[in-house]
């Protein structure tokens, strides 16, 4: 029995010896992986866009965030900070346009470096976002006033205007092509009764749009208030025309003339104390009735007959823009006039020697008595005689006539001196001097003009011209009159 109890203790211990050899080396095995286990975890990590060109702009709606989950080993997950985590995308020299972009592990960092060793990134989440990159463009637009409210009874707003007017604004070329204006934020004007100045805040139109102007600049509404305005329908309102040679009336000597405006302008004219001209673009016909502005309207005195208001309208406008305006002639000045016989010729003639002016002129030999008694010192005839030879060293030639009449003028003028025409040269034609001034003046339509007017026939320096009533009837016969240049004075129109 003894070698049998012997051979089971052997078999025994060389099994228990196997098992402890087998425990050892699995222990060895699996405690160096126990020491380097990794670890998992998930984190919102901002979607950071780099190196934006600058003249662009992302004009899609952006992600904040993203979210990451890692694995890590678990010595290494005690040291990081999640906060230190990015999703980059580097935009530089990119294009204009829409793209779609796909996170991977290369867009993660960490500190602003390279993802620590050791780290993989499982998932990152939305994957993909799309974003669209326009060109910034800047513009100038007009800044519109956005009232709110109504003035007091009985009053208008006369105008109403922002300071500066204009804005220079920049943003997203889609948003700025299409931006005309800028509007400010509603200004209360209820039951306002006075001229006000307030200050206003621009509304931007659009989140993207930005305003360049300096943080300093005030804006300010400039808000001016009036009566309302009334209606005058004037009867008998003598009207002259711009390039016309005659001046048209209805009722027997003048145009019916309704005149809007605020009740303190027009409340007291009526068809005895007004006369006007037509603004400028507007001329071209015969018309019993006609509306014009308030502001073209002067008022007419008892001393002037319709017919002789209408005549000297334009034609004295005409010849003070020319020569007091434009020439600024002087007293001790010579001053040959062109066409002195016609309407603004003779006029022309008058306030020249009005202001003291040595006064020449030129027209056919049955008008020298005529421009002699309105105070022309000499008179050429032109049909006869050419004025280059009998006339020199002028400070101030007047042309209303054109043509080679024009281009001749320059031989007669001194030094310095100036050239006003109100008719063009011949075709081409290149001025021969440089040591002359040549005007050819803007003869708007005013009121102040129109009272300079009054004020020298007032003074008795100026009368109105010779008048040739004819009927309308006979419009195309006086047109043809007035196109031979031999008229004297101005053609009227009895249209009834």
């Amino acid at each position: 029995e003894q070698p049998a109890l012997q051979r089971f203790i052997t078999r025994n211990l060389a099994l228990k010896l196997l098992s402890l050899f087998l425990a050892v080396t699995i222990w060895g095995f699996i405690a160096p992986q126990r020491r380097g286990e990794s670890t998992e975890f998930k984190f919102q990590s901002p979607l950071v866009l780099r190196n934006i060109p600058p003249n662009m702009e992302i004009t899609s709606e952006l992600l904040q965030s993203v979210s990451v989950l890692v694995r890590t080993p678990r010595n290494l997950s005690k040291t990081l900070n999640p906060n230190l985590f990015q999703v980059g995308i580097d935009l530089r020299n990119q294009l204009p346009g829409t793209f779609d972009y796909s996170l991977t592990e290369k867009n993660v960092t960490y500190d602003n470096e390279a993802s620590p060793g050791g780290l993989e990134v499982l998932q990152i989440s939305p994957a993909r976002f799309s974003l669209v990159l326009e060109e910034v463009l800047e513009r100038t637009v007009p800044i519109k006033l956005r009232l709110m409210g109504r003035v007091s009874e009985g009053l208008i707003i006369e105008s109403a205007e922002v300071v500066p007017a204009e804005v220079t604004v920049a943003g997203p070329a889609s948003v700025v092509e299409n931006l005309d204006s800028i509007t400010t934020e509603p200004l209360d004007i209820q039951d306002l009764d006075t001229n006000v100045d307030m200050l206003a805040s621009l509304e931007i139109p659009h989140h993207q749009v930005r305003i360049l102007d300096s943080e300093d600049t005030l804006y300010m509404a400039q808000i001016k208030v009036g009566f309302t305005p009334m209606q005058v329908l004037l009867l008998d309102v003598p009207v002259i025309l711009e390039n016309a040679e005659f001046a048209y009336q209805t009722s027997t000597q003048t145009v019916n003339a309704l005149i809007v405006g605020p009740q303190s302008a027009v409340a007291n004219l009526n068809n005895g104390n007004v006369f006007a001209v037509i603004d400028r673009g507007r001329e071209g016909g015969y018309a019993e009735a006609i509306a014009i502005q308030a502001e073209l309207a002067a008022g007419k005195p008892s001393t002037l007959s319709h017919a002789e208001a209408a005549a000297l309208a334009l034609t004295g406008l005409t010849a003070l823009v020319a020569l007091e305006d434009a020439a600024a002639l002087q007293a001790g000045e010579t001053v040959l006039i062109h066409g002195g016989a016609g309407g603004v010729g003779s006029f022309a003639v008058q306030y020249a020697k009005h202001v003291g002016a040595r006064v020449l002129a030129t027209a056919s030999a049955r008008n020298h008595d005529y421009l002699r008694s309105l105070g022309a010192e000499d008179v050429i005839d032109y049909t006869r005689q050419d004025f280059t030879a009998a006339v020199s060293e002028c400070d101030v030639v007047f042309d209303t006539i054109g043509g080679e009449v024009h281009a001749r003028s320059f031989a007669v003028l001194k030094p310095g001196g100036r050239l006003i025409h109100i008719a063009p040269g011949p075709a081409g034609f290149t001025a021969p001097r440089d040591d002359v001034t040549v005007i050819r003046p803007h003869v708007g339509r005013d009121r102040a003009h129109l009272e300079r007017i009054l004020e020298l026939v007032a003074d008795g320096a100026v009368r109105p011209p010779e008048i040739r009533r004819m009927p309308l009837a006979e419009a195309a016969a006086a047109q043809e009159l007035s196109k031979t240049g031999h008229v004297r004075g101005k053609i009227v129109f009895e249209v009834r």
